[in-house]
């Protein structure tokens, strides 16, 4: 496959998904549809100048053949969609805080983070302050799980 159709594929999947998107915010209620139609728009908006800018591009960059090799670096960023998907599903069932806690460990060691010095100056920093922020500023009600 080609690069232009890689990219012409990747935009039209963009949009797909984007559209997607669209259709399950659409039943989210009292406005909690605002940001991801907004995000969806967005990708739309940016998929269709993908396509546009591939219009007016020269042919000839976009000839060379995509080279498909599964190698760590490359299937990382899905991973990362994987893990990513999961805390979600965690939240729900330790709880906000737990799931984070869980996910900034998993992610960072998953990109190549090793320095576990800076992972727990991160995660003493990040919580009180991500609690403080949730909790008393904004006054939400995360989801509360088994340890907090």
């Amino acid at each position: 496959m080609t690069r232009l159709w890689g990219e012409i594929i990747t935009a039209i999947g963009m949009i797909a998904a984007a559209a997607g998107v669209i259709v399950i915010a659409s039943d989210f209620p009292a406005g909690g549809d605002t940001m991801p139609l907004f995000c969806a728009f967005g990708v739309i908006l940016l998929s269709v100048f993908m396509i546009a800018e591939l219009i007016w591009r020269k042919r000839g960059e976009l000839k060379e053949k995509i080279k498909f090799d599964l190698n760590y670096s490359n299937v990382k960023p899905f991973i990362l969609l994987a893990i990513s998907i999961a805390y979600i599903e965690l939240i729900f069932a330790l709880g906000y805080f737990s799931a984070t806690f869980v996910f900034l460990i998993v992610a960072t060691l998953v990109v190549g983070v090793r320095n576990f010095r800076a992972i727990a100056i991160t995660a003493v920093i990040l919580f009180p302050a991500m609690y403080a922020f949730f909790e008393w500023f904004l006054q939400a009600r995360l989801p509360a799980g088994v340890l907090f």
